[in-house]
């Protein structure tokens, strides 16, 4: 995507409007309407500018006296020039010092808001731990700082800690190019979610009793996004236990930190279990970058995040490195991000993520993917109506290429590409115009695959431990990864995937390579697949039909050298392909306990063909029924099984 995009507004009566993106300026032009006033890029700065220090004012206002008065003691930082042509802000020359026990959050605050349209300035946090209250009427989705068009903008520390008291999210970058993360420590006093012991149930009442632990102090009324039961000896997700979204009514306090937890629906968890009550999941991640062309996130420890620990979107090549998203070690917890560790969505050039740590996460450890659209309306032969999951606004820009793919098969028919995009934002819907006709396969109800948002993939030399979901998550092209360890995921290790059914994302998969990774002890939560190396598309309910997707949704796989030991059903599942080598893998202990027939096999193959099963080593659990199975819609003339070894 470009460095930049210029901006211009309209101010209209009408609230329904439409952006127009055609000319790569986002013009809202009303709907029903004719007079309006448009203001251009120079006057929408102005404005941008006004706004955020009428904001600032009014966050002061409602902060506490003590620390207004400390922002006004505390003028915004003037950079200083640096030999290196850097410009260097050091916060404890602004207002931010290091343990000193005071708040930084609005010295911190307003140096964020300095660097803004700034180019090459390095902040800098020198050793010590920082203490940031968050205001009294923070609320979800929101971030303590956030930056916008820095240029080469370098936020950086040397073992310095951030220390949030409350609740909010940590940093929002926007449009800033060049962005480098390092060097910093992130935690929590109180984290995002509690841990107890389950004490008592009702099936009847749709209830159940949690004692939570003193170090996660409770009241009563505290939301419940998802609860998870952990093993109370390892703190590994409990093999089978419950894992439940949205499923929470409200909570009371019963007894001292004894919550009764109302439930939507019954559940019955174990006595005697750990019960992990997430009370967000996704509203108050750690680092959030949009737009960021070429950032990069390194030798960072998150210890805790109550959503996302990094995410990027709409970005053009991102590099998490170094990075640990892992729980303090001295202390009671053991969930680290609620949500993903890392998040790649709608983006392309490169997503590079070596040598991290991720651990206890309440979903997975890296996931890349775009969005399905979803044809409406054929307006015009050039002129798509589309929507997204939730009626998400997620809009491709002119000069993206689109496969036009049949939703019931998951295969593209054609591409073409975009030249203007207008969005309803009350509605949640996309017009899309395109560079040719389309053609007359087109069906309402079809769907559009973002080809420019499938980047890059490297995941090498990481280490997934102890986590509920996926280890990586994968819907791009042209991917690697190499040479990591999965260690008692709750899911599958890595899925490769894409759906029309569950989160509507894309994209069908090319020259994916998995090799030399070690599986331990995968896939025996309740979130698990139907193998430790999962390849499928899904396109319906499972046991209504046909819910794989047809041979080449994935093409071009290759599965080598990896060691997977341990796991409920299948070692490596190959699903929707057409393409595949699977070779020099060795199988321990696969098929301890399959789910069903199709997943009682160490090697299971479906849906594809010119496909190639050779020289893996094979030793099957006790439900273990063959080594290697070639299953239903496979093209079994294409498929060679040999030289496999069933030990």
């Amino acid at each position: 995507m470009s460095s930049q995009r210029n901006y211009s507004l309209c101010i209209m009566k009408n609230k329904n409007y439409i952006s127009n993106h055609s000319t790569g300026i986002n013009t809202w032009v009303e709907v029903g309407e004719t007079n309006w006033r448009c203001f251009t890029p120079i006057e929408l700065l102005v404005m941008t500018a006004i706004l955020a220090i009428l904001a600032s004012m009014l966050c002061l206002v409602s902060a506490c006296t003590g620390r207004i008065q400390r922002a006004k003691d505390s003028p915004l930082p003037q950079p200083c020039p640096h030999e290196s042509g850097r410009t260097v802000i050091d916060v404890s020359e602004h207002g931010a010092k290091p343990d000193d026990g005071e708040d930084d959050f609005e010295a911190i605050r307003a140096i964020f808001m300095n660097v803004s349209n700034e180019e090459n300035v390095t902040v800098h946090f020198p050793p010590g731990r920082y203490d940031i209250h968050t205001p009294v009427d923070t609320r979800p989705n929101q971030k303590a700082f956030s930056a916008i068009n820095a240029k080469n903008l370098v936020i950086e520390g040397k073992d310095a800690i951030w220390w949030f008291h409350g609740w909010i999210g940590v940093a929002h970058f926007q449009h800033c190019q060049g962005l480098t993360v390092r060097g910093l420590t992130v935690d929590y006093e109180r984290p995002f979610y509690s841990v107890g012991q389950t004490i008592a149930a009702s099936l009847t009442n749709k209830t159940f009793d949690v004692k939570a632990w003193d170090a996660f102090p409770v009241e009563g009324g505290e939301p419940v996004g998802a609860y998870m039961e952990y093993d109370p000896e390892t703190h590994h997700p409990l093999p089978g236990g419950l894992d439940v979204y949205h499923g929470v009514e409200k909570t009371e306090l019963i007894a001292p930190q004894t919550l009764r937890v109302h439930l939507i629906w019954s559940e019955m968890p174990k006595l005697g279990a750990l019960m992990v009550l997430r009370h967000y999941v996704y509203e108050y991640g750690c680092f959030s970058a949009y737009g960021c062309d070429g950032a990069v996130f390194e030798n960072l420890t998150l210890h805790h995040a109550g959503g996302i620990g990094i995410h990027a979107s709409h970005a053009s090549g991102t590099t998490v490195r170094n990075v640990k998203v892992v729980p303090r070690p001295d202390s009671p917890h053991f969930v680290s991000a609620t949500a993903d560790a890392t998040h790649f969505g709608q983006h392309s050039g490169e997503v590079i993520v070596e040598n991290c740590t991720f651990q206890g996460m309440g979903d997975d450890a890296v996931n890349v993917h775009a969005m399905y659209h979803i044809v409406e309306n054929i307006l015009e032969p050039t002129v798509l109506e589309t929507h997204c999951r939730n009626d998400w606004i997620i809009e491709p820009e002119p000069g993206h290429v689109l496969e036009l793919t049949d939703r019931k098969t998951l295969l593209p028919y054609a591409t073409r590409k975009v030249v203007r995009v207008e969005v309803n934002l009350k509605e949640g819907r996309h017009r899309i115009t395109l560079d040719a006709p389309v053609p007359p396969e087109l069906q309402v109800g079809h769907v559009l695959v973002n080809v420019d948002w499938a980047p890059l993939v490297r995941v090498r030399n990481n280490i997934m431990r102890s986590h509920r979901a996926r280890g990586v998550l994968i819907q791009s092209r042209d991917v690697v990864v190499e040479n990591n360890t999965f260690d008692h995921v709750s899911g599958a290790g890595i899925h490769v995937t894409t759906d029309m059914y569950d989160f509507y994302e894309s994209i069908g998969t090319r020259n994916v390579t998995i090799r030399n990774n070690t599986f331990l002890d995968c896939g025996f939560g309740a979130t698990r697949a139907g193998a430790v190396v999962n390849v499928f598309a899904r396109i319906g309910a499972l046991g209504k039909g046909s819910s794989e997707g047809h041979p080449g949704v994935h093409r071009d796989i290759l599965i080598e050298n990896n060691t997977i030991e341990n796991t409920p059903n299948c070692g490596i599942y190959l699903g929707a392909t057409d393409g595949a080598t699977v070779r020099d893998n060795t199988l321990r202990n696969v098929c301890a306990a399959p789910e069903c027939r199709e997943y009682a096999a160490g090697i299971r193959v479906q849906n594809s063909r010119n496909v190639r099963v050779e020289n893996n080593r094979i030793l099957g659990g006790k439900g273990m029924q063959e080594a290697v199975n070639v299953g239903d819609g496979c093209d079994r003339k294409t498929v060679t099984v040999k030289g496999n070894r069933k030990l």
